[in-house]
């Protein structure tokens, strides 16, 4: 049972079976072309799914409840930490899903908001350091990842030219997914934090 992912003229789609017959599955596209798009938004998801090979040619499928569309801009909230708050998760960032390492970072903001949490609590003196580093932990993270999923964007648009891949991509993000650091984790270390953010993380709770 493995994901697929596959690279439409104007969206992306993913999609995943799971032991139990049922398939989950994800269109995602450029909200102007959704609009565009005629008939109610079953209708345009059915279209939109027509268009790809991501079912098997000849399955019969069976929707078990209603579509549903959300915004999956990428963000991020510079306001993320004050004297006595801090967000980490989705509440800071939100990621372009293309680049597919949301949950590694939520794990990481997990962990460096507790540091600087801890922080902000126990050493007061230390409290506009804190807030600093990680305001940048938080930009060095999303810029990082932004260039990740351009690049991936833009490996597409170098050989399916649309305007959905253009928009997205960039001529010189190409190298962004070609280098071999900083790469995108794989499935293994999706659940371990980078060693140099920790490192840092734990100088800051100890100066």
């Amino acid at each position: 049972m493995h994901p697929r992912i596959e690279a439409g003229a104007n969206a992306w789609f993913w999609g995943v079976p799971l032991p139990s017959g049922v398939y989950n599955t994800l269109v995602f596209m450029d909200p102007r072309d959704l609009r565009a798009m005629g008939g109610s938004l079953q209708d345009k998801f059915h279209a939109m799914l027509a268009s790809s090979t991501l079912l098997p040619s000849g399955c019969s499928a069976e929707l078990l409840g209603p579509i549903q569309a959300s915004d999956a801009t990428p963000y991020v909230d510079e306001d993320c930490v004050t004297g006595d708050s801090i967000k980490v998760g989705d509440a800071e960032m939100a990621l372009d899903p293309l680049a597919s390492s949301g949950v590694q970072r939520a794990i990481q903001s997990a962990l460096l908001g507790s540091v600087v949490g801890n922080t902000l609590i126990h050493r007061p003196r230390s409290r506009d350091l804190a807030q600093r580093f990680y305001r940048e932990n938080l930009a060095e993270a999303s810029d990082r990842r932004r260039s990740w999923a351009r690049g991936y964007y833009a490996q597409v648009a170098s050989t399916q030219a649309t305007r959905f891949w253009r928009e997205r991509g960039g001529p010189n993000d190409l190298a962004a997914v070609s280098r071999p650091e900083p790469a995108p984790p794989g499935p293994p270390a999706a659940l371990r934090p980078r060693g140099d953010d920790i490192a840092r993380a734990v100088a800051l709770l100890d100066a």
